[in-house]
């Protein structure tokens, strides 16, 4: 079925607040939060994290909590997906690119 742009574009809903903080950026999180993100991006346990760290697997698991609430992620995968599309790892051979969140205003 064919659909116009004008009925398209009518279907996109507005961002809501979790998906505005997805699109949030790295300033958002203390620099414990940003290195335990770093961390999770890059395939580290809790347990290996908390060794890493210094610091106990129930403050990880904190760190994680705040993280997550504060970029709008639900699960560790969303978080990975985050880190990766706001730099916090990088991946050789790989350019993300992103494109405005959909109902942004086009400049």
């Amino acid at each position: 079925m064919l659909h116009t742009s004008e009925t398209s574009a009518a279907s996109f809903r507005e961002p809501t607040p979790s998906m505005a903080a997805f699109f949030g950026g790295v300033e958002q999180l203390s620099g414990r939060e940003r290195e335990v993100l770093e961390l999770v991006a890059s395939d580290c346990s809790n347990q290996e994290i908390a060794e890493t760290l210094y610091v106990s697997i129930n403050s990880v698991k904190t760190y994680i909590r705040t993280a997550y609430q504060k970029i709008g992620a639900k699960s560790r995968s969303q978080a990975v997906v985050w880190a990766i599309t706001h730099g916090l790892l990088k991946i050789p051979g790989v350019t993300v690119i992103i494109d405005e969140p959909v109902g942004s205003a086009a400049a």
